[in-house]
């Protein structure tokens, strides 16, 4: 598996490099702060059930009235684009875990701007950590 800090990930409206997207959540993390997020697994390289999450993630924001600056369907097609970013790392037996996250952001932002910073990002499935799991 290649190094998940060469990974591509989404933050706030263009594709970074999985490190850089890291740095903004964990300056994000060091504040008190809001926020959800929600991760699905790939099979055969597909997200399952993206749609389905991605409704329970916005059902949760709208509850903690937190605006992600961006609809289900922006995130649905930013998820997906990070998953095509990454799929030529993806081996043979690998899976993706994709996670979505919507975090108090650790700057004021300009008049105008989001308050909340919009990460997406996979990471590879560790197969014997889950297997754990079951034995």
């Amino acid at each position: 598996m290649p190094d998940p800090a060469e990974l591509i990930a989404y933050l706030n409206g263009r594709l970074v490099p999985y490190s850089q997207a890291i740095i903004e959540m964990g300056e994000a993390q060091s504040q008190p702060a809001a926020g959800m997020y929600d991760a699905e697994r790939t099979f055969g390289g597909q997200v399952f059930k993206l749609r389905k999450h991605l409704q329970r993630l916005y059902q949760g924001l709208e509850v903690a009235q937190i605006d992600p600056g961006m609809s289900l369907e922006e995130m649905e097609e930013a998820t997906l684009a990070v998953l095509e970013a990454n799929r030529p790392a993806l081996g043979p037996d690998d899976e993706f875990v994709i996670s979505q996250v919507v975090s108090a952001s650790s700057t004021s932002p300009p008049v105008g701007q989001a308050r909340f910073n919009v990460v997406v990002y996979c990471q590879f499935m560790d197969f014997q950590t889950f297997a754990a799991g079951y034995t």
